[in-house]
């Protein structure tokens, strides 16, 4: 197995971070509402992680990380079979 590192991000990384999740987010056009849902958060926090205001732990991290990849995946999917 390969030896997994666990490092604390600073604020700017967030605000890098949120800015990039709601990017990605608004792209596929999911609500706030159905993400925070999917994190066990309320719209409120995951805005305010979408700001830089709020750091998410690495496990919400990795949720939203594939949240983020399943939903692309499925789009791409429904795109080519509706072809």
């Amino acid at each position: 197995m390969r030896n997994r590192r666990f490092f604390v991000l600073d604020p700017k990384s967030f605000r890098v971070l949120g800015r990039r999740s709601r990017r990605r987010r608004q792209a596929l056009l999911l609500n706030v509402t159905t993400v925070a849902r999917e994190l066990n958060l309320s719209p409120h926090e995951f805005e305010k992680f979408e700001s830089g205001r709020l750091s998410l732990t690495p496990s919400q991290l990795t949720s939203l990380s594939q949240i983020l990849r399943t939903t692309e995946n499925e789009l791409t999917q429904g795109l080519v079979a509706s072809q």
